[in-house]
């Protein structure tokens, strides 16, 4: 067997596996966001009825996993001191995140019907668009945007590599897995498992001296539940250098990590919404794609003053607009947007 640290063919975003998982996929190309004869997923959009076909298809809710009500659990619980150094991190944005919010699964499935990822912009259903960049990221979750790009395994130097060895010695696990290439082969993986274990340790106590394992879950949390995720247990491989950061999170452009990441897990969405009608879920950052619609809806302006905007779109706020735009066909858009 033969060692990978980096193991691509495991396929951490498992926005990608499940492209092979789900059978038919189709190419992207711009059009195929704005003429909906051009698909079977852009028929059901003409017709105002993805979300039934979904629920025809599939029998069970969008998989769509940006659990950020458990990641506010969890923020809920921290003392000054944790309060303290998240701040210094720079994603004290985040912690006004509260144990009681979620992400509407059929409403976020309909919203990543909607993205453009080729483009970056959001189509409403009137045809209005909206782009889609890294200060809308930071002006929703308040995430830092430094003038660094954050590590990623295609950009690790020896320093980098060294922590983010120590990192995974400290977290990390390994497992089998088999070549896609059909060619026998077998190699060991190693990732990060997000446990509940962890979660229990982040809510738990920490002194003083204990800063940077506080910051090192936090962070690894943070994408996993939050910032990033997918459909696996795992942090995402090629997120893994980015834990490295710790000390000094400021100073990397984390808002354009969420958008990237969201960009290419919608992208794998689509391959395979237009291609059969329906997907059984995306990956990334869900919340953002939510409140940036919410904030476009017909209707009054909800404190439009106030950063960063998960501070006023509480799970109520969010529940009675989604509520208020929903179609007599199951999908949204009944309100329309202002521009």
């Amino acid at each position: 067997m033969r060692k990978r640290l980096w193991e691509v063919v495991e396929m951490e975003n498992n926005d990608i596996r499940n492209e092979h998982c789900c059978g038919k996929t189709i190419e992207l190309h711009p059009a195929l966001f704005k003429d909906n004869s051009m698909s079977k997923g852009g028929v059901f959009k003409e017709k105002g009825q993805v979300l039934r076909e979904h629920s025809r298809s599939i029998c069970r809710p969008p998989s769509i996993n940006c659990r950020i009500q458990s990641f506010g659990r969890i923020c809920k619980k921290f003392d000054e001191r944790r309060t303290r150094w998240v701040n210094e991190m720079a994603f004290g944005g985040i912690l006004h995140l509260v144990s009681d919010m979620h992400v509407p699964r059929q409403l976020s499935y309909w919203i990543m019907t909607r993205i453009d990822p080729l483009n970056r912009i959001l189509i409403a259903p009137d045809g209005h668009e909206f782009p889609l960049s890294k200060n809308q990221v930071r002006w929703i979750l308040g995430t830092p945007s430094g003038n660094k790009s954050v590590p990623s395994s295609k950009m690790m130097n020896n320093e980098v590599r060294e922590k983010v060895h120590k990192v995974i010695l400290q977290y990390g696990s390994s497992w089998k897995t088999k070549s896609s290439r059909g060619c026998g082969s077998v190699y060991i993986s190693v990732g990060i498992p997000v446990t509940s274990k962890m979660m229990d340790r982040l809510e738990g106590n920490f002194g003083e001296d204990e800063e940077e394992e506080f910051k090192t879950l936090f962070l690894i949390l943070l994408l996993h539940m939050v910032m990033c995720p997918t459909q696996s247990p795992r942090l995402a491989t090629d997120l893994i250098p980015a834990v490295s950061c710790v000390k000094n999170c400021k100073e990397y452009d984390w808002s354009d990590l969420v958008l990237k990441k969201l960009m290419a897990s919608v992208s794998s969405f689509a391959r395979r919404f237009y291609a059969t009608g329906y997907a059984g879920g995306c990956g990334g950052c869900a919340i953002f794609a939510v409140i940036f619609y919410h904030d476009r809806l017909n209707g009054p302006s909800l404190q439009w003053d106030v950063f960063p905007r998960i501070k006023v779109w509480t799970k109520h706020a969010i529940s009675m607009a989604a509520k208020a735009d929903r179609t007599r066909y199951g999908d949204y858009g009944r309100l329309g947007v202002r521009f």
